[in-house]
């Protein structure tokens, strides 16, 4: 069955496309939704034939969930994405449209963390007494469809070494093979490829350093200096 695909816009409330046949095109090809809502491409003229599009659902009727996709707010080259699961989509499906008001919610309750305890001042003397039973929250996180084979190639190529820092993997997986993480350089959600010249296999203190350290930046480009089939993106 056909890839699920459906733009609101200004004056067609429910745009049926049925001509994709996997998510990733459906997201992320030159007719998909990204094209549609950054007004690229043929795609981008049916911002004059039906109005701006505030949003786009992409879903496989075969999964439990589905996308939601629309303009940041905040900056309108970029695309934000949330996952809702496939009966939130029906809903809108049966009655064929979408206000922007429950637009506007999905990705508020995305962004809404768990109702955390305010902290206090941390009495050294004292330990805290933390919870008991934790409450569990349900949170819906963008997802991105990924080419097994260019892990599983990152993954081999390194041969159990860090290609960040050239240390040996730190342990050895249940499945016998040396654990690595694989990085994409650009990452997935500002655009980068998934392919082997934007990822690396890196040891967990790498790839953390790659993501959180203040560093990042200098660490990125010692990267592309040092791993040789690396492409700019």
């Amino acid at each position: 069955m056909p890839i699920c695909y459906r733009a609101v816009h200004a004056r067609s409330p429910w745009r049926k496309v049925q001509i994709h046949q996997t998510l990733e095109n459906a997201i992320d090809g030159r007719d998909g939704a990204k094209a549609l809502l950054l007004r690229k491409g043929r795609v981008g003229k049916k911002w004059e034939q039906y109005g701006r599009p505030l949003c786009v659902f992409v879903w496989d009727s075969a999964k439990p969930s589905g996308y939601l996709l629309r303009l940041s707010p905040d900056n309108a080259a970029e695309v934000q994405m949330v996952e809702l699961s496939i009966d939130t989509i029906l809903r809108h499906e049966a009655r064929e449209s979408c206000s922007a008001m429950e637009v506007k919610e999905y990705f508020k309750a995305t962004a809404r963390t768990s109702s955390q305890i305010e902290p206090s001042p941390i009495d050294s003397a004292k330990s805290p007494l933390g919870v008991e039973t934790p409450e569990r929250i349900e949170t819906n996180r963008p997802t991105f469809l990924r080419d097994m084979t260019v892990r599983s190639w990152i993954q081999q190529n390194a041969a159990g070494v860090c290609e960040g820092c050239g240390k040996l993997a730190p342990f050895v997986a249940e499945d016998g093979t040396p654990f690595l993480e694989v990085h994409h350089i650009r990452s997935l959600a500002d655009g980068g490829s998934d392919k082997i010249t934007n990822t690396v296999a890196l040891c967990p203190n790498c790839h953390r350093r790659a993501h959180l350290s203040r560093d990042r930046d200098e660490f990125k480009a010692l990267l592309y200096k040092s791993v040789g089939r690396l492409v700019l993106e």
